[in-house]
């Protein structure tokens, strides 16, 4: 009997020691599982945290690039009404063109246009001021652009415009070439006077 006790004692033991451990670290196990449970839901939230934001930030970025294209149709828009083709036109004072800008003048039909077409052209100019207007040469200058830049509609104006379409030209280049010419022939004549 005393060799069944030892063992029976030893079991008793080791079930005393081994059963309290079993149940202390399940209780840890399980303790651990809601840990990481716990931090899962936290990531989850997070995550959905940052889904929001980055929906937030794609929206931002659409009205910043709708904005930016704004932005670059109005400078598009602002360089070509301050745009000298410097192949064309002299930017010294007072404008005047380049070999290109005479060839362009000549080989367009723009020449021609303008001497065909000067009273014409002349009357168009003056109308835009009243009668008793004082007309400096830079008003001449001015209004002569435009006044080719109203005609540019007209059906007169179709093989000019044939031409930069042939050669793959800027009507606005051939407006302010044919401005210059204008005004040099309207001022020339008023020099003559």
């Amino acid at each position: 009997m005393n060799g069944n006790l030892d063992w029976t004692s030893i079991i008793n033991n080791a079930v005393g020691v081994i059963i309290p451990a079993i149940i202390a670290g399940g209780g840890i196990l399980i303790n651990n599982i809601f840990a990481i449970s716990k931090r899962f839901g936290k990531i989850d939230n997070d995550l959905l945290e940052l889904k929001k934001d980055n929906l937030e930030l794609k929206l931002d970025l659409k009205k910043v690039d709708s904005k930016a294209s704004d932005i670059d149709t109005e400078l598009s828009y602002i360089k070509g009404k301050l745009r000298l083709n410097a192949s064309l036109v002299r930017a010294k004072s007072p404008l005047s063109l380049t070999e290109g800008g005479e060839v362009l003048l000549v080989k367009s039909g723009g020449k021609k246009y303008i001497n065909e077409n000067l009273d014409i052209l002349k009357q168009a100019l003056f109308r835009k001021k009243n009668e008793d207007f004082n007309f400096s040469s830079y008003d001449i200058q001015e209004l002569s652009k435009e006044v080719i830049k109203d005609m540019t509609d007209s059906e007169s104006f179709k093989d000019l415009k044939e031409y930069l379409y042939k050669n793959g030209l800027s009507i606005g280049d051939l407006e302010l070439v044919m401005g210059i010419y204008l005004r040099d022939k309207i001022l020339g004549e008023k020099v003559k006077k």
